[in-house]
């Protein structure tokens, strides 16, 4: 299991927001790597 944390110092910061959105993607993908050994491109 991989687990990730971001903390900023700022309320309701964007780069934390930007951040939630991107990692899954990115986590997806390696799985993807991992199982298959082909990168699954996603928009």
């Amino acid at each position: 299991m991989l687990t990730v944390t971001h903390s900023i110092g700022k309320p309701d910061s964007k780069l934390i927001a930007a951040m939630s959105v991107g990692w899954p993607q990115i986590q997806s993908n390696v799985k993807s790597v991992v199982e298959t050994g082909e990168v699954m491109l996603t928009r």
